[in-house]
């Protein structure tokens, strides 16, 4: 099964908030994701969201679920959910908006790591459950190799060429932006704040 997904920053501000949930619309209605997770939605901008015909699709979720940081200074929490995207087949989704500006990278790479255990410890958690999807002895065995990678229990020998599209991430993960040709640490910010004079 594949399935695309959108994540997206829809910015909390009041500024232009009706003609940008508009064009969040008019993304979603072209890339037809089967999951997305929006992040910095307020009320006004989740009623604008809501009221379009795409919004009408998208009611799957089985549970729903929070975790606040526990080294968060700007109230950023993990938000995750069991979803059945088609009958029978269940799945976890956590998205979140991380520790944000350059000064914060080290709690952004804690909350990453602590977001990888809460949703590796809710599907394992999930099979003592009596509505639970059956897990596979491969994907038990996947999920146990990125929770010990996580603890840091692997040693990589160094021999290898790093590949920064994995690095700092449990073993099958990679980050997409660094995974497209061309792509690089300094042209993946995610807001340009000398052409976004909103962010200042």
């Amino acid at each position: 099964m594949k399935l695309r997904i959108l994540t997206f920053n829809v910015f909390f501000d009041e500024v232009a908030r009706s003609v940008r949930m508009k064009s969040i619309g008019r993304l979603v209605e072209h890339v037809r994701p089967a999951i997305i997770g929006f992040q910095e939605v307020t009320q006004e901008s989740l009623a604008l969201l809501k009221a379009q015909n795409w919004a009408q699709y998208y009611d799957c979720i089985k549970s729903l679920e929070t975790h606040p940081f526990a080294n968060t200074g700007m109230g950023r929490e993990l938000v995750f959910m069991q979803v059945e995207p088609v009958p029978g087949k269940t799945l976890f989704v956590g998205t979140s908006h991380l520790e944000s500006l350059p000064q914060f990278a080290g709690p952004r790479v804690s909350q990453l790591k602590e977001s990888l255990t809460i949703l590796r410890d809710r599907v394992v958690n999930s099979e003592n459950e009596d509505d639970a999807p059956t897990t596979t002895e491969d994907e038990k065995k996947l999920v146990k190799k990125k929770s010990s990678e996580l603890r840091g229990e692997e040693q990589d020998d160094g021999d290898e060429d790093v590949d920064l599209a994995t690095m700092g991430l449990p073993g099958g993960w990679k980050d997409l932006w660094l995974s497209v040709p061309g792509n690089t640490e300094d042209n993946g910010y995610t807001f340009d704040g000398l052409l976004r004079n909103l962010c200042f």
